[in-house]
């Protein structure tokens, strides 16, 4: 992987507490130190578990939103030497524990970004993102799955979930900014140029402790 030239398009700016803005620095600090309590962290174990069960060593995995890099650890504990590159604009997630620094980049992923391999644009077997779609904002959703279309081959699967909770009004008191119900994101998804399959990926078995499986919606979808 050409670290150094891995991610193009995005100059991310943090200001002097290391945070995007502020107003936010809350919801970040938030985010990843509760994603360092131990008991979170190990509840991200049956999740990883169920992936390693398909995935193979020979994949490449992108994730969306990746926090402290939770699932990613897990993930790398069964199949060591996949390719699984991570990305959030958390400032703070390059300090978690759980993070593989060399395959982690600090972008905006409702903002063009490239990831590049051998100064080739790269393609990745599965694109996986918990969490992180409700709070993509509505008026940047065109770019946000334009970049995850750049980053899919013909048989990427791309396999996410996004939170129904809706905790009302703006941000950055409301994190959730993009809560639909499934109709709406497949909808959304499929005016993307996505085609939606029937497949089930989350379980209240594998469920990491920090998800409300009854207010999650389990998505998963291809290029059309």
């Amino acid at each position: 992987l050409q670290t150094s030239s891995y991610v193009v398009f995005q100059k991310v700016s943090f200001d002097s507490t290391g945070f995007i803005n502020p107003t936010t620095a809350n919801n970040y600090v938030t985010t990843v130190t509760n994603s360092l309590e131990k008991n979170t962290h190990d509840g991200y174990e049956n999740h990883a578990k169920y992936f390693a069960s398909f995935f193979k060593e020979t994949d490449k995995i992108l994730e969306l939103g990746a926090g402290a890099g939770n699932l990613q650890y897990f993930v790398k504990k069964y199949i060591p030497n996949i390719t699984y590159v991570t990305l959030d604009i958390n400032a703070k997630t390059p300090e978690s524990p759980y993070i593989t620094k060399e395959t982690h980049f600090t972008v905006y992923t409702n903002k063009p970004y490239q990831l590049v391999e051998n100064n080739l644009p790269m393609k990745f077997d599965y694109i996986i993102s918990f969490e992180h779609f409700e709070h993509i904002d509505i008026s940047t959703l065109k770019v946000f799955f334009e970049n995850i279309k750049r980053h899919c081959h013909e048989n990427t699967k791309v396999i996410v979930t996004a939170s129904k909770q809706d905790f009302g009004g703006p941000r950055p008191n409301n994190p959730h900014v993009s809560v639909f119900s499934k109709e709406r994101w497949i909808e959304i998804i499929e005016s993307m140029g996505f085609k939606v399959l029937d497949e089930v990926h989350l379980t209240p078995q594998n469920c990491p402790p920090n998800f409300l499986f009854d207010q999650t919606i389990d998505l998963c979808f291809k290029l059309k």
